[in-house]
């Protein structure tokens, strides 16, 4: 070895020295690295795109049905419009009619109330000739009124009811308008 003009050094003497140990390219290893992660980087880039296809393939179903679902919606909505509309007219006319029977009611309690006046009045003359009869007419006098009383109270609740579903409608239209807007 003195012979030699390569010189020694400490870590060469350390490794074998078997052909395995040395590289030709150092740069092979590296090549041959890249080329199995552009191996696997093409394999991940088609597996990426089969995902994308099929997630592509789930939201234009996803927005098939949410166009269909929202044709529906419009229709559901239109159809409660237009029940809400009919509520409301008929409501009115029910109004209506409600204040042409409470006109009647009124003219009916008049009357009754001058046929009272008049009753009582003959009350007055049997009473001076009769007791008994006084007493049968006395009570034919309190039930009619009790009953005209009823009926008021009766058409006076029905009036409010009314006015408060009125007033509840008018909120629901006030809503679908207010949407209808927005949209």
């Amino acid at each position: 070895m003195n012979e030699s003009k390569v010189r020694l050094f400490p870590l060469a003497l350390s490794t074998k020295n078997n052909q395995s140990t040395f590289n030709l390219n150092p740069w092979l290893d590296f090549i041959e690295e890249q080329i199995s992660l552009n191996i696997h980087l093409i394999e991940s880039v088609a597996e990426l795109e089969k995902s994308c296809k099929k997630i592509l393939e789930g939201v234009q179903r996803q927005e098939e049905v949410l166009n269909i679902q929202g044709k529906i919606h419009r229709r559901q909505y239109e159809h409660l419009k237009k029940n809400v509309i009919e509520i409301k007219h008929a409501s009115k006319s029910y109004k209506t009619s409600m204040n042409e029977h409470l006109s009647k009611q009124t003219a009916f309690n008049k009357m009754m109330i001058r046929r009272s006046s008049i009753q009582n009045e003959v009350l007055n003359r049997i009473q001076r000739n009769n007791n008994r009869q006084e007493s049968i007419l006395k009570r034919y006098f309190e039930t009619a009124l009790e009953k005209l009383d009823k009926n008021e109270v009766n058409t006076n609740q029905s009036v409010e009811r009314l006015e408060a579903l009125e007033s509840i409608i008018e909120k629901i239209i006030a809503k679908i308008e207010l949407e209808e807007k927005i949209k």
